[in-house]
């Protein structure tokens, strides 16, 4: 697997760090708009089909990933396809 060539000093730093320690990296991304669509109704918010599945592959290499929202956490689950807030927590 190639890894993306960083375009700034720090970036460089900051790739070295993840590849040196995964173990300590802490990967953070939002919902709406990043992992689903914004849509008229938030409601109808759900994560890409890949999104999730992708996700719980990378927590297995990371020492954590969180996904940002201001959603209630049930409502965040049930529109990222997982049947409970305990599946998705470790």
């Amino acid at each position: 697997m190639s890894l993306p060539e960083p375009r700034a000093t720090t970036g460089d730093q900051a790739l070295q760090a993840i590849i040196t320690s995964p173990s300590d990296t802490l990967f953070a991304t939002d919902f709406d708009g990043t992992l689903a669509l914004i849509v008229d109704d938030p409601a109808q918010a759900n994560a890409d089909q890949g999104a999730v599945p992708a996700l719980g592959r990378l927590a297995e290499h990371l020492g954590a990933v969180v996904v940002i929202t201001g959603r209630p956490v049930r409502t965040a689950v049930r529109l990222g396809g997982s049947a409970s807030p305990q599946a998705c927590i470790r």
